[in-house]
């Protein structure tokens, strides 16, 4: 699997971006406090690997709330599957749009958008993460149908 695109909400500096593209190579450049760091921890965050803290929750501006952090953090990426993983997981799109979630007081969660078969033995994703992302189980993701 290949991240191409990301998205990320209420991460640190990361208020709301979207589509950023990640290619070969992706160079982040900008002044001191300009939110490289930020990108680096929240994919870590979507791919298992950062814990997240009250620290990386985005501070609101609104008026009666300023100040205090956000109640949703989440990081989404666009993943672009290779003809071998797409067969290893069978059938799956090209591509896989998938959310690492945290709300306030919660544990984090996956969240996969898309179409999944009715037919169990064909719903392939919990293979395919469990190879790419060791600590991925399905308890520990939702999937949401698209419409």
């Amino acid at each position: 699997m290949h991240l191409i695109r990301f998205s990320a909400c209420g991460f640190r500096s990361l208020t709301h971006v979207q589509d950023i593209p990640v290619s070969s190579p992706t160079i982040l450049a900008g002044r001191n406090d300009g939110g490289k760091s930020a990108v680096l921890a929240a994919l870590a965050f979507l791919l298992g690997e950062h814990r997240l803290t009250d620290e990386d929750r985005t501070y609101q501006q609104d008026e009666g709330v300023k100040g205090q952090r956000c109640a949703e953090t989440w990081v989404e990426g666009v993943f672009r599957l290779d003809a071998a993983e797409q067969a290893a997981a069978a059938p799956l799109p090209a591509e896989l749009r998938i959310r690492r979630r945290s709300r306030a007081g919660e544990a984090a969660c996956w969240e996969f958008f898309g179409s999944q078969p009715a037919d169990n033995r064909l719903q392939g994703l919990g293979r395919l993460m469990k190879r790419t992302w060791p600590n991925w189980s399905p308890s520990s993701a939702s999937s949401r149908r698209a419409h």
